[in-house]
């Protein structure tokens, strides 16, 4: 349930490392592209094709440079998302996990109220089962497993 409110805050974190990774590629790549470019283009050939050649690999360095800041700028965002995703996801879940703790012991608090006044569940005007609707509620919020140990012993799911 926390999953669905908040996201999938393992994907958003991979999401930013790839931006990292390609921050760091881009830096690299113009590394490489402005320091072959010497190389690659021969000091004797002239013309306009050694010019525009020269020209395509500078503006080639100067726009990779250029992505590499804002590239890991939203790297950083990411993360930082990611990492506020994860904190909501755990308060959601501390706060579902509270409100099946304070069910619980509302239902046994009514059921212990019932038992000593006699009655447990007869008298057709008062409220449904506490155990029946506590325990309706928790297996269809997925708060609460058949498998979770308290509300077995609370006798909310079997």
């Amino acid at each position: 349930m926390a999953e669905q409110i908040s996201g999938d805050w393992e994907a958003v974190a991979r999401a930013g490392d790839a931006l990292g990774k390609l921050a760091e590629f881009n830096e690299r790549y113009a590394e490489t592209i402005g320091q072959g470019a010497a190389t690659m283009i021969p000091a004797g050939w002239d013309g306009n094709a050694a010019v525009r050649a020269e020209v395509y690999f500078s503006r080639l360095t100067r726009a990779l440079t250029a992505q590499v800041d804002s590239i890991r700028s939203t790297s950083g965002q990411f993360r930082t998302l990611a990492a506020g995703m994860k904190e909501l996801a755990q308060a959601i879940q501390s706060l579902c996990q509270d409100i099946a703790d304070a069910l619980i012991t509302l239902t046994r608090a009514v059921e212990g109220e019932r038992m000593r006044a006699g009655t447990p569940g007869t008298n057709p005007f008062t409220v449904p089962e506490p155990a029946i609707v506590t325990g309706s509620w928790l297996r269809s919020s997925r708060i609460c497993t058949p498998h979770d140990d308290d509300a077995v012993r609370a006798g909310l799911v079997s």
